[in-house]
């Protein structure tokens, strides 16, 4: 799973630039537990957004909310999973490679897009989410 994590990052950087980077994140297998992070907290937010908030009075303007926070909880998740690894801490704090800064904030920014991404894939499909909700079971679409 580490590997397939990893293949969806490799798109959005140059790995000659970050390839001690990403290899830090590898060996630690901290891909796994971002797909994780991403998967979980998704889940969570949509269990919050079914079945707590339900119902709900302003079911769009509640959606945006609810797909907000969870963008800006797995950044933030994200974050520091990453900067707790310890090879990363050890770049920071030596700062041998420049640029470590912009990959934790990019690797972060692109574990909160595919959250998102996630987040509105588990809305389209007939996920068991939408079912456990008396009033918003056809919300946001």
């Amino acid at each position: 799973m580490n590997d397939f994590f990893s293949l969806l990052y490799e798109f959005f950087f140059d790995y000659d630039t970050n390839q001690d980077f990403m290899t830090a994140l590898f060996v630690n297998k901290d891909y796994l537990w971002l797909g994780i992070i991403i998967l979980a907290t998704t889940c969570l937010s949509l269990l919050v957004f079914y079945k707590i908030w339900d119902p709900v009075a302003k079911q769009t303007f509640s959606f945006l909310i609810t797909i907000l926070i969870n963008i800006g909880l797995i950044f933030g998740i994200a974050y520091i999973l990453i900067t707790n690894n310890n090879e990363i801490t050890e770049y920071l704090v030596n700062q041998d490679l420049p640029g470590i800064e912009s990959f934790i904030l990019k690797t972060a920014a692109v574990t909160a897009l595919y959250g998102a991404v996630v987040f509105i894939i588990f809305i389209l499909i007939p996920f068991p989410f939408k079912f456990i909700s008396k009033n918003n079971r056809h919300n946001p679409f």
